[in-house]
């Protein structure tokens, strides 16, 4: 499966238009995480619900709005 072509805002090119990727927003998480100590993966933070929920918990980084709604309350 070929990656994305990301902004570094959690944005893919496709078909010219840029969207909300899931692909893009964990690469961008994944870089969030080795910058705040936590050293999660894009694999990680997309397979691992608890490794998400653990990034997304206190984090109010309006770059993760959406990758964030479902695991907070």
């Amino acid at each position: 499966m070929a990656r994305p072509h990301c902004d570094g805002m959690g944005f893919a090119l496709v078909n010219g238009r840029w969207i909300a990727s899931p692909w893009c927003q964990a690469e961008l998480a994944a870089q969030a995480t080795r910058k705040g100590g936590w050293g999660y993966t894009a694999a990680q933070l997309r397979n691992n619900p608890k490794a998400i929920e653990e990034f997304c918990r206190g984090n109010a980084d309006i770059r993760f709005t959406d990758t964030c709604a479902p695991h907070r309350d």
